[in-house]
C-alpha cells in the first residue's frame, strides 16, 4: 500500500514539474520572445536610419565622381538565434521610387550668362521611399531619400527628421536628383546607382533680384517635410529669405488633405548674393548620357608674342555639368589664323584652341555646337586680347615693343610676378645720375662696375584728347642683398606729353612702400595707380632743370589722370620680366 502511494506521489510530482516547464515555456514563448524580438526591431529602426544615411552618401558620391556604385540595404530586423522557443518569420521591408515630380531653379545667373541667365530651368526627380515592416514594434515609420537628403518620417507623418544631407548649406546649393523606376521588397535589397550627370564642381551663380514677388530666385523641390520643418531651415540660414510649402501644383498650403499627401513641394526663396551651385542626376536604372545643351568659352592664356591667344571651351548639359566627346565648330572674324576649324571635348568636357596673327581687340573667335544658335547659348564668342571675366588684361612683359589693345578705360595698373635681372649699360643710363631718364631722382648708382639686380619698365598709356602718359617703374637692389628693403631703389614716375610739346613733363613721382615693392615680385602685385602703394608722393613736382609747366594740366591725385578712354598699353622699355594687369573701368 505504501509502495502504491509513493508511486502516485512521484507521478504527481512529475506532472507538476512538467506543467511548470510547459507553463514557463509558454510564458517564454508568448512574452519573453516577443519582447526580445521587439527590442531587436527597435534596434533595427535605429540601424535603418544609419543605413539610409550611408545610402544618401553613396548617391552623393555617384553624383560627384560619376563612378557607379552598389549597395545592399538590410530591409528588416534579425531576431536572436534560439535553442528553445520559436521566432516568428522576420519581416522585410518595401523599397520603391515614387512618381516623378517637378523641380524648378529660377533667378540664378552665371557671369557669362550662358544658359544660366535667370531663366527658370525645369527638371524631374523621384523620391526613394523605404517602409520597414515590424511584427512587434509599433513604429509605422518611413524613410526617404529626397533631393539628396535622407529623412525619417515618424508615425502618422507627424514629424519628419533630417538624417543627413542638405539642399542649402550657407551659400552652397546642392541638388541631387534621382531618376529610374524601382519597386522591391524583402529582408535584403540590392541597389545599383549610376550617374546620368555628375560633377565635383560648384558653379558660381548670382542672385540679383530681391526676394520680393514676382521675380524672386527660388528652388522648388518635392517634399514630405512640414512647413514648420522648413521654417527651421530658413531660420538657420541667412541666405534663405523664406520657404513656402504647398500642395503639389497649387499654392494651397500643404496639409493632410492635400490630394497627393504626404508629398507637396517646397519653394526655397533666396536673398540677393553670390552662391555656389551644383545639380547632379543619379539613376537606379540603366543610365543615359545627356547631350550637350550649351557651351562656355574663356581665354586660357595671355596674348603671345605673335598676337596669338589660346581659348578654353567647355560643353555642358542642361544640369550645368561637363559633357565629353562633343564636336565644337570654330570660326573667326578679322585678321589671324585658327589652329583648327573644329575640336572635340575631352573627358572633362573641355577643349582648347588657339588663334595666331590676330589683331588685338578686333579679331573675334566663335565656338558653336549643334550648328550654333538658336538658342543663343549654343555658341560663345571672345575677342582676342579683350578683358577676362575679372575685368583685367594680363600681359607678361619681357621685351620692349610689346603692346596690349582692347582696353575700355583704365583704373588700375598692377605689376606682379616680377623677375629681376642684372643691370646692363642701358639700364645704368636709365637710372644713373648723368642725364638718365630718372637722373637726379634716384641718386648716384654705380651699376656699370658692380651690376645690381633690377626690374625696370616704361609703359606708354594713351589717354583722352591726345594725352599720352608714360609710367616708369624702377626697382634696384642697390645693396645687393637679394631682396627689396629700405635702402633699395623703388621709384615710380609718371610723365605727360601732348602734341606740340617738345618733351614729356613729369607730373608725379613716388616711392613704393617696402612691402608693396616686394609684392611686385610675387603674386600679390602692386597697383601703380593707387596712392596707398607709396610711402611718399609728389604731384606736379619740378623737373631737374625747370619748374615751368607751360600750361600743363594740374594734377594732385591719380583720379586727375584722364584715362577713361585708354585703349592701349605700349611697352617702351623693359629690363627683367613682369606681369602687367591693366584693369578696365
Amino acid at each position: 500500500m505504501f509502495t502504491d502511494e509513493r508511486a502516485a506521489s512521484e507521478l504527481l510530482g512529475f506532472v507538476l514539474a512538467f506543467s511548470l516547464v510547459v507553463t514557463t515555456f509558454a510564458i517564454y514563448q508568448s512574452d519573453v520572445i516577443p519582447h526580445q524580438n521587439k527590442e531587436a526591431e527597435i534596434e533595427y529602426s535605429a540601424e535603418a536610419a544609419t543605413e539610409l544615411t550611408q545610402l544618401q552618401s553613396t548617391v552623393g558620391e555617384v553624383g560627384s565622381t560619376g563612378a557607379p556604385a552598389t549597395s545592399t540595404l538590410p530591409a528588416g530586423p534579425t531576431y536572436p538565434d534560439r535553442a528553445l522557443g520559436i521566432n516568428a518569420q522576420p519581416p522585410g521591408g518595401n523599397l520603391e521610387t515614387t512618381d516623378r515630380y517637378g523641380v524648378e531653379l529660377s533667378g540664378f545667373e552665371t557671369t557669362d550668362a550662358q544658359y544660366w541667365d535667370g531663366t527658370a530651368r525645369s527638371y524631374h526627380t523621384r523620391l526613394l521611399q523605404f517602409a520597414p515592416n515590424y511584427n512587434y514594434y509599433d513604429g509605422e515609420e518611413r524613410f526617404y531619400l529626397a533631393n539628396g537628403v535622407a529623412l525619417k518620417e515618424a508615425k502618422d507623418a507627424d514629424y519628419t527628421h533630417r538624417l543627413s544631407g542638405k539642399v542649402v548649406d550657407g551659400d552652397r546649393i546642392d541638388l541631387a536628383l534621382l531618376s529610374g523606376d524601382l519597386q522591391r521588397s524583402g529582408r535584403s535589397v540590392d541597389l545599383s546607382f549610376s550617374a546620368v550627370s555628375s560633377t565635383t564642381e560648384y558653379r558660381t551663380v548670382e542672385v540679383t533680384e530681391s526676394p520680393s514677388p514676382p521675380n524672386f530666385a527660388h528652388v522648388r523641390v518635392p517634399t514630405v517635410r512640414s512647413q514648420s520643418a522648413w521654417d527651421s531651415v530658413a531660420a538657420s540660414n541667412a541666405n534663405v529669405d523664406r520657404v513656402e510649402v504647398y500642395c503639389l501644383g497649387t499654392t494651397q498650403p500643404k496639409a493632410a488633405n492635400c490630394p497627393d499627401a504626404p508629398v507637396g513641394h517646397a519653394e526655397i526663396v533666396f536673398e540677393q548674393g553670390t552662391y555656389k551651385m551644383r545639380v547632379s542626376n543619379v539613376t537606379v536604372d540603366q543610365p543615359t548620357t545627356p547631350s550637350a545643351t550649351y557651351l562656355t568659352m574663356q581665354p586660357a592664356g595671355e596674348v603671345t608674342e605673335n598676337d596669338g591667344q589660346t581659348f578654353l571651351v567647355t560643353t555642358r548639359d542642361r544640369f550645368g555639368n561637363p559633357v565629353s566627346g562633343v564636336d565644337v565648330d570654330l570660326t573667326k572674324s578679322g585678321p589671324g589664323s585658327l589652329t583648327t576649324s573644329s575640336t572635340t571635348t575631352s573627358d572633362d568636357g573641355r577643349a582648347t584652341f588657339s588663334v595666331t596673327g590676330a589683331k588685338l581687340g578686333v579679331t573675334t573667335v566663335t565656338a558653336s555646337i549643334d550648328g550654333g544658335p538658336p538658342p543663343e547659348y549654343k555658341s560663345a564668342s571672345e575677342t582676342v586680347g579683350t578683358t577676362t571675366a575679372s575685368g583685367t588684361l594680363p600681359m607678361t612683359v619681357y621685351a620692349s615693343g610689346q603692346m596690349r589693345h582692347g582696353l575700355d578705360g583704365l583704373d588700375s595698373l598692377v605689376i606682379s610676378e616680377g623677375m629681376m635681372v642684372p643691370t646692363t649699360e642701358e639700364d645704368c643710363l636709365l637710372i644713373g645720375d648723368a642725364g638718365g631718364l630718372l637722373g637726379g631722382l634716384l641718386g648716384d648708382v654705380n651699376c656699370e662696375d658692380n651690376p645690381a639686380d633690377t626690374l625696370q619698365g616704361q609703359l606708354r598709356i594713351d589717354g583722352n584728347g591726345n594725352k599720352i602718359y608714360r609710367v616708369v617703374f624702377v626697382l634696384v637692389d642697390t645693396n645687393r642683398n637679394g631682396q627689396m628693403d629700405g635702402s633699395d631703389i623703388k621709384k615710380v614716375r609718371i610723365e605727360q606729353r601732348k602734341p606740340g610739346w617738345d618733351d614729356s613733363r613729369k607730373i608725379f613721382e613716388g616711392k613704393l612702400q617696402n612691402g608693396r615693392s616686394k609684392d611686385a615680385l610675387n603674386f600679390d602685385g602692386v597697383d601703380l595707380l593707387e596712392s596707398g602703394s607709396y610711402t611718399s608722393t609728389k604731384w606736379e613736382d619740378c623737373g631737374v632743370i625747370s619748374c615751368d609747366w607751360g600750361g600743363g594740366d594740374p594734377y594732385s591725385s591719380f583720379s586727375d589722370l584722364d584715362l577713361s578712354q585708354t585703349e592701349v598699353v605700349f611697352v617702351e622699355h623693359m629690363a627683367g620680366r613682369v606681369t602687367v594687369n591693366a584693369s578696365s573701368t
